[in-house]
């Protein structure tokens, strides 16, 4: 039995490497054969899921659900549902989802907040970046781009470098702080005083809750003080801020009480992701944004929709917002909670363990996050670590560049 299973699996591969003998099969037989295998091969990689490599997960059952049975239909979620009457199903529900995200987000004015759904924090920085030059070039009447600064911590995502190349605006590294893993503030406001003795004036700041590398967050309220009292006294400067929470969006507004990330004025936009904590198909996420900034990128309406696109892509997938739409449809806040609270009492079982045998380890993990970083103090590799791998990164600090030995874990919750 064992043998004609190796010989099936064997023939398989041959047709999806379009092997000779696969010619001789009737389409639809050699379809149901490739689909058969690719789905083996699918079930196989999402059994590998690791704490450090969690990219193959199963689809949230209810997300699921929706996939088998409208994939029939491709949807086109064209435009934006800030116009007044959503001209589609799946704008219909995206505006419900928007909708939801404010809520969870505590938004206080809840008019003045709008968003749309992403393929993800990729994209919602990008947006966040085009954005934010188009706003700070109106509000200060600069004609060049060379007055203004991308300013991209030394922890910031890869996405951020991205975004700065496609808007033309030149980056500035930001060093981070050793002790709390996040922006270092001195070096930040030192940085703006120097850039704008050079003649910047206008300076994009994203900020971020849950860094990909170590799962530590920035200090919003106090960043945004330096920057107030900054441009108290440099009144032809301004910044443009917004939050990369890719990572700890979703797990923070479940798990605490009162998470408002939009509640300091200073702050336009949040984006995160739907697929990575709550298992949505890829690419799944959101942006929510003050609705004055729209004017930064409005447009003529597109003709064959008579409505104007206030978006980065224009067509978007429409199932992944119904995807959305029915995970937060059918799990409450309550329901959340408990699953969220699962998972990050499985990561402080794991830490336990790691404190009582590694005393050469420092770990970074926020409460309400299901991300751990170990940093390993100095050279050994203690014994319970060894199955873990550890990456060297060349991190910015104030004092300059150090190399840190980094083991990244991920402690998603299971639906």
């Amino acid at each position: 039995m064992l043998k004609l299973q190796r010989k099936i699996d064997h023939y398989l591969r041959t047709l999806i490497n379009l092997d000779k003998k696969s010619n001789k099969l009737p389409n639809f037989i050699k379809n149901i054969l490739l689909i058969y295998q690719i789905k083996k091969e699918l079930k196989n990689e999402s059994k590998q899921h690791s704490i450090q490599l969690p990219l193959a997960k199963k689809t949230n059952r209810y997300a699921s659900q929706v996939i088998k049975s409208l994939s029939d239909y491709i949807p086109n979620n064209s435009g934006n549902w800030t116009i007044e009457n959503p001209h589609s199903i799946s704008t219909k529900l995206e505006k419900q989802v928007i909708e939801t995200m404010k809520n969870y987000f505590h938004c206080q004015n809840n008019d003045s907040i709008v968003g749309h759904i992403t393929s993800g924090s990729t994209e919602g920085n990008i947006y966040a970046a085009w954005l934010g030059r188009n706003y700070l070039a109106s509000k200060l009447k600069l004609n060049s781009v060379t007055k203004m600064a991308l300013l991209i911590s030394s922890l910031g995502h890869y996405s951020l470098q991205k975004a700065g190349n496609i808007i033309d605006v030149k980056s500035e590294e930001l060093a981070i702080n050793e002790k709390n893993w996040n922006i270092d503030l001195d070096y930040l406001e030192k940085t703006i005083i120097k850039l704008y003795k050079k003649g910047i004036k206008a300076f994009l700041l994203p900020l971020t809750l849950g860094y990909t590398l170590t799962g530590t967050d920035d200090d919003i309220e106090k960043t945004c003080q330096i920057l107030s009292n900054f441009k108290k006294q440099h009144g032809d400067a301004d910044f443009f801020i917004w939050i990369d929470a890719a990572f700890s969006g979703i797990s923070k507004m479940i798990l605490e009480k009162k998470f408002q990330p939009l509640k300091n004025k200073n702050v336009q936009l949040i984006t995160t992701d739907f697929h990575k904590l709550l298992s949505a198909p890829y690419g799944s996420g959101v942006v929510l944004y003050q609705k004055s900034l729209i004017n930064s990128i409005k447009k003529e309406k597109i003709a064959y929709t008579n409505q104007f696109d206030l978006t980065l892509l224009g067509s978007r997938s429409g199932l992944n917002v119904i995807a959305i739409w029915m995970i937060l449809k059918n799990l409450s806040k309550k329901k959340l909670n408990k699953i969220f609270s699962k998972a990050i009492l499985k990561k402080e079982a794991f830490l336990r363990e790691i404190k009582s045998n590694n005393s050469e380890i420092e770990i970074l993990s926020n409460h309400t996050s299901v991300q751990v970083c170990l940093v390993q103090k100095n050279q050994s590799i203690t014994h319970s670590l060894k199955n873990l791998t550890i990456h060297e990164h060349k991190l910015y600090f104030p004092t300059g560049y150090k190399s840190k030995k980094i083991t990244n874990l991920y402690f998603f919750p299971n639906f």
